[in-house]
């Protein structure tokens, strides 16, 4: 099963975060819309990701939340009929909640790194660093935390549809767009 090192963060401005990825080096990969739809699990976490309306898959992931660098291990498939196969699962899980978002997708040194627009919760970035080949996740991680100036109060440890769930909405002073 796949690895990834993981870190989210509160962000002030989207624009602001776009621009300092480009200066430093990151390559845009794209821009889409993501609907998750988290459905109810004895372990884990499942999501149904429908992205930009007609592409889908399915994700199966763990990861401990209490870290400001979480580990997660991951399994996605593709899904080529995703009303129906949303439909099955509902009918057998339940759906647990569901995360709409805008996503830039930017890529540096294998590391993805997410800038979102969360609806109902605000503006973030969230680095994923695969755990492959010779890169260093830990090393990348603080080389992405350095480039972002994360600070340790912007850290967020809770997954989106933990945050929709517990009713937590953006701080104060911070970019809605």
């Amino acid at each position: 099963m796949p690895t990834n090192l993981e870190l989210k963060a509160r962000i002030h401005s989207i624009d602001a975060t776009c621009q300092r990825a480009q200066e430093r080096g990151a390559i845009l990969a794209e821009a889409m819309d993501q609907l998750d739809t988290y459905f109810k699990t004895f372990a884990g976490r499942l999501k149904l990701r429908v992205i930009n309306g007609n592409h889908a898959e399915l994700i199966g992931y763990e990861r401990e939340e209490a870290h400001d660098e979480r580990v997660s291990a991951y399994e996605k498939t593709p899904v080529s009929d995703p009303v129906g196969f949303c439909g099955i699962l509902e009918r057998a899980f339940g759906i647990r909640v569901v995360v709409s978002k805008h996503r830039v997708l930017y890529c540096y040194k294998g590391a993805r790194i997410h800038v979102d627009r969360v609806l109902n919760l605000g503006t973030f970035i969230e680095f994923e660093v695969p755990a492959v080949g010779d890169v260093d996740p830990e090393e990348l991680m603080h080389e992405l935390r350095a480039m972002f100036d994360i600070e340790p109060e912007d850290i967020v440890r809770v997954s989106y549809s933990d945050m929709l769930l517990d009713g937590k909405t953006p701080d104060e002073g911070r970019d809605a767009t």
